[in-house]
């Protein structure tokens, strides 16, 4: 003796109706928040040391014409570990004539200084170079 069947259609209609309702309305829209992350946050996890990387700033002919265009800068950021993280704000690049010999080596500012921003997101996703894990300024000078 065989069991007559049910249709397995009105089990299936009001999930697959919600479902359908969810992805066309903006009340199922995923919003994205940074979490809380306390108020010992960074002084546990920020950053600790910035420095400009001695091996590969370097001076740069960014136009191929043989003579030097400006410095290209990496900026390294660590934290308490001395990890690599990124971190967001500012950044002022000064270039002096060295004085050797002086307890303080600067002599003369050469160029006005060059500033940059790593505030948004855009500026971050410019600017940071995953390879080395810092961040990346192409500081002109004429």
């Amino acid at each position: 003796m065989t069991r007559p069947r049910r249709a397995a259609t009105p089990l299936l209609l009001p999930p697959l109706v919600a479902v359908l309702a969810c992805l066309t309305s903006n009340a199922c829209e995923r919003k994205v928040r940074p979490l809380d992350m306390g108020k010992n946050a960074a002084s546990i996890i920020g950053p600790v040391t910035v420095r400009i990387h001695p091996s590969f700033t370097q001076v740069k002919d960014w136009n191929g014409d043989g003579k030097p265009d400006g410095v290209e800068a990496l900026l390294e950021v660590r934290d308490r570990w001395n990890e690599p993280i990124r971190a967001t704000g500012g950044v002022l690049f000064e270039l002096y004539d060295y004085r050797r010999g002086y307890p303080d080596p600067r002599g003369r500012r050469l160029v006005n200084p060059w500033t940059a921003s790593l505030a948004t997101v855009e500026d971050q996703a410019a600017r940071w170079d995953r390879v080395s894990r810092a961040y990346k300024f192409q500081l002109a000078y004429d």
